[in-house]
């Protein structure tokens, strides 16, 4: 007996199909436009040690020479670069930090009691004190989000 294909659920279905190249590109904006939907504003938290900018693609680092971990400038890291964001906040005698993790990259492992001046001293970091931590809290949800929002799109 040979099945009637005329009838619409009695279509044959491939469980996966090639998506043209077009297609592909077409859903890769979609997923980006509504990426960028989800942090169009730039975050921007000045600290001690320098001053943190993310415009939703990159997280930008930038120092004086006069008070910057391995000299003055600025470093960009892509959001897509980025695997760990590691905060600790200010105490009452110690300032907190934001540290960014590369994949790569060459940390040291800090001893207990000494994170702080171990950020101090690394590239990847920045110090604050309490009056500027709600910006740079503010900051680490909005690079969350976006990472998020990143590992939630579709890759071809």
């Amino acid at each position: 007996m040979t099945p009637n294909y005329d009838h619409p659920t009695a279509q044959p279905t491939r469980a996966f199909r090639r998506i043209p190249p077009a297609e592909q590109q077409a859903i890769r904006e979609d997923a980006h436009r509504s990426a960028m939907r989800a942090r169009r504003s730039v975050v921007t938290a000045k600290g001690r040690g320098g001053t943190v900018t993310f415009d939703g693609r990159f997280v930008e680092i930038r120092r004086s020479r006069f008070n910057a971990a391995g000299g003055g400038g600025t470093k960009r890291i892509p959001l897509r670069s980025i695997a760990a964001i590691q905060i600790k906040e200010p105490g009452w005698l110690t300032n907190g930090f934001v540290q960014f993790t590369i994949p790569g990259g060459n940390e040291v492992r800090a001893q207990f009691g000494r994170q702080a001046f171990d950020a101090a001293a690394d590239e990847n970091s920045v110090m604050f004190t309490r009056k500027q931590a709600p910006a740079f809290l503010a900051l680490r949800d909005a690079i969350e989000d976006a990472m998020e929002a990143l590992a939630q799109a579709p890759r071809y």
